[in-house]
């Protein structure tokens, strides 16, 4: 049985209790794991109460535990980002003195465990660590990096990006960022596309949220489903609603920020929003909870303004059977497979997205032809399937 120590970027806990894509995916590969027994997982990831540390067999968690001036510091750092720089990547720079005892986790775990792989997540300011761990030799023959981006945040990390063993990408179009803009050698780049547990988004949510905010039977619901981040669009979507003159045209904003109500960009999608009676802010959603809000919507706005690597939501959206409205960028064409409305990105994006709001409200709901398609199209992005091509590559 091979043994693979997993590397969690170190942000969120691992199990999701928390939520992240990232975070998803890991426990994706936990989940399976526990049935397959095809490998022994060491897993390195941050401590939470909800965490049950014998969740899963064939798999042992070495959680870190921060301490309360850790993560005051880390919150003043986050706080001069936000207010004093107006950084949209302020929560990125939230974790600097939690990082520091993170990294000393890993060193002791990687001096105490034995492993064929190591798969760091997503964090690649962390494979400087491992590699001075490890050694050369070692480090190449062992360490995979798996990038869920689509940039390199820590230039000084790239030297150890190229000494790995192999790079995972989510997606073709990550693959080509880092061969063409980067310069990395595509023959040490291996493409595994996300992949969610599609059943729950097919069934009928437990929790009427058609009810719980008012919205009528009739009304057509676009759904956002997201972190509230520039990059993600909201303020262009929000700005964008305001030229949807249908009074039965609603959008539902399921997501929240960090940290909550001290977000300034948080503040100006909600000032935008100011008068708008068919918007409704949910707030932060559970991942367990998601699937009632995707039962309520009639369509799946992803306004990204960034390339997306390769979204959850999306593959989320399809399997409900949802209408999609995206950014034509990144690797959300590779994954819509032409199951989506998609507008082009530059100086006219609210204008066209308006436009395509607008457009898909006089669509109407999705048929169940339409629906069956998109359904039979987003099979290839079943947890399952995903679980299945990780195998393949370690």
């Amino acid at each position: 049985m091979k043994r693979i120590l997993m590397i969690s970027p170190g942000v969120l806990p691992v199990p999701a209790v928390r939520g992240g894509a990232v975070e998803t995916l890991m426990e994706t590969i936990l989940r399976h794991n526990a049935k397959s027994r095809e490998y022994q997982i060491d897993l390195i990831g941050r401590s939470h109460p909800r965490i049950e540390k014998d969740q899963y067999k064939n798999t042992t968690l070495h959680l870190y535990q921060s301490f309360l001036f850790a993560r005051g510091a880390d919150r003043l750092v986050y706080y001069f980002y936000e207010w004093v720089l107006k950084d949209w990547r302020s929560m990125f720079h939230a974790n600097r003195f939690q990082a520091k005892g993170y990294r000393r986790l890993i060193e002791k775990t990687l001096r105490n465990n034995a492993c064929d792989y190591i798969l760091v997540e997503n964090n690649m300011s962390l494979l400087g660590a491992v590699r001075a761990c490890l050694g050369e030799e070692e480090y190449s023959r062992k360490c995979v990096f798996h990038m869920h981006s689509n940039y390199i945040d820590a230039p000084a990390a790239v030297p150890d990006m190229l000494a790995c063993r192999m790079i995972i990408a989510v997606s073709a179009y990550v693959k080509d960022v880092l061969v063409n803009k980067y310069g990395f050698p595509a023959e040490m780049i291996r493409v595994l596309r996300n992949g969610v547990a599609l059943e729950p988004f097919q069934t009928s949510g437990e929790e009427n949220i058609r009810q719980k905010y008012g919205l009528q039977e009739n009304d057509f619901v676009f759904l956002y489903a997201g972190r509230i981040s520039p990059e993600k669009g909201l303020l262009e979507l929000v700005n964008s609603f305001a030229s949807v003159k249908d009074s039965g045209a609603k959008l539902l904003v399921a997501g929240g920020c960090f940290p909550a109500k001290k977000n300034v960009y948080a503040q100006k999608v909600i000032k935008a929003a100011q008068g708008n009676p068919n918007i409704v802010f949910c707030g932060a959603v559970g991942y367990a909870n998601m699937p009632s809000y995707y039962k309520a919507a009639d369509a799946l706005a992803l306004p990204t303004t960034t390339g997306e690597a390769g979204s959850l939501t999306l593959i989320e959206g399809m399997s409900a059977g949802l209408r999609i409205v995206a950014t034509d960028k990144g690797a959300i064409p590779e994954y819509a497979g032409g199951h989506a409305v998609l507008v082009p990105p530059g100086d006219a994006f609210v204008e066209g997205l308006a436009k395509a709001l607008c457009d898909t409200l006089r669509r109407g709901r999705m048929p169940e032809g339409e629906r069956d398609a998109i359904r039979e199209h987003v099979k290839q992005y079943s947890d399952a399937v995903f679980y299945q091509n990780f195998t393949k590559l370690l």
